[in-house]
């Protein structure tokens, strides 16, 4: 027998207040959390003004007026065909993890976390909604919040692959855009990244490694049993291993194509193999939690990069900014679709 659906009137705090322990009262952890908030913006745009400064703004301007929309719409269109295997990795670690979704359902879900990373004021923002919203009850809630924890950690683990194959390529065709000594530094760190991602799944003993840490009480004792069943996905019978490879590696590449279109657009004209490298490393470095969305800290280190293969100031400048400008428009239909999904699930 299904379980109930769980009340969504106020989904965010109600998931909040499942998974976080604070040990503050409520209302001034929402304070301080608005507070982190703004200050994670601020401290972006900062960055991303300082960017900007150093390339020119009056040139980097001038170099959007000449904006090719051909290669533009092509990037919206990979933006949203890239949502598909990313639907798909999720979907599949949720069947591996027992528990099945329709893909159409995921796909909105995607869409609808998108617009909240972009836009909502949490460090955990989509993800949050994607767990609330899969599991379908509390019952299924550790469940859900941990499948999209693998998903991500798929996802790292990828993008370090790539990044470390791209720049081996690199090495191997004595590709002259970025210099070798970088080439071998972004290798190493993704296949270290990659090596270390697939021993940390490869491990069946997580069981028993969070048996063996001295917590306790039943909340907690059901975090710890979720998150261990789902660090060990891949050991499940019903895992299709492949699937989920393909697809996560589906997603890094769209993400490369998305922004190699966005460079084309603006007349930026370095081989394809150059954003397989560049794309991973920025992605790796907005992760880092200074800013909101990794704002500022990735398009500084695509500008960087950018500028380190030869591409002019100006040019580079108008890249970043008319990818974060698109990123952030694509990303504004999921704001459209939550009312309607949440509605549909008061039902």
């Amino acid at each position: 027998m299904q379980a109930p659906s769980a009340p969504h009137t106020r989904p965010i705090d109600s998931a909040s207040s499942r998974m976080v322990e604070t040990g503050l009262p409520k209302g001034r952890h929402r304070r301080k959390s608005l507070v982190w908030f703004f200050m994670r913006i601020l401290i972006g745009a900062a960055i991303l003004w300082a960017i900007l400064s150093r390339l020119e703004p009056r040139q980097v301007l001038q170099s959007l007026y000449g904006v090719s929309w051909q290669p533009l719409l092509l990037a919206g269109l990979i933006y949203f065909l890239g949502k598909v295997p990313w639907t798909i990795r999720w979907q599949e670690i949720l069947h591996a993890v027992g528990m099945e979704r329709p893909f159409g359902e995921l796909y909105v879900l995607l869409l609808i976390s998108v617009f909240f990373n972009n836009f909502f004021p949490s460090a955990v923002g989509g993800d949050l909604i994607r767990g609330y919203y899969v599991s379908r009850g509390k019952e299924n809630m550790i469940t859900g919040y941990s499948a999209v924890l693998v998903e991500r950690l798929l996802g790292l683990i990828t993008l370090g692959l790539i990044s470390a194959l791209a720049a081996l390529v690199a090495l191997v065709m004595h590709d002259g855009h970025l210099p070798r000594d970088l080439l071998l530094v972004v290798g190493g760190i993704g296949l270290a990244i990659a090596v270390g991602g697939t021993l940390f799944f490869a491990w069946i003993g997580w069981h028993r490694w969070f048996a063996s840490l001295s917590w306790h009480g039943p909340r907690v004792s059901r975090i710890v049993a979720g998150c261990s069943e789902a660090f060990e996905v891949f050991h499940r019978p019903n895992a299709r291993h492949g699937r989920m490879i393909a697809a996560s590696f589906g997603v890094q590449i769209s993400a490369a194509l998305f922004y190699l279109c966005c460079a084309r657009a603006v007349g930026i004209l370095l081989p394809a193999l150059v954003f397989f490298l560049v794309v991973p490393v920025a992605a790796v470095a907005a992760m880092i939690p200074v800013t909101f969305n990794g704002l500022g800290v990735r398009e500084g280190v695509l500008a960087g990069l950018m500028v380190g293969a030869g591409v002019p100031p100006d040019l580079s400048g108008a890249f970043v900014l008319l990818a974060l400008v698109t990123s952030t428009l694509l990303a504004l239909p999921g704001g459209a679709l939550y009312p309607l999904y949440a509605a549909s699930k008061k039902h």
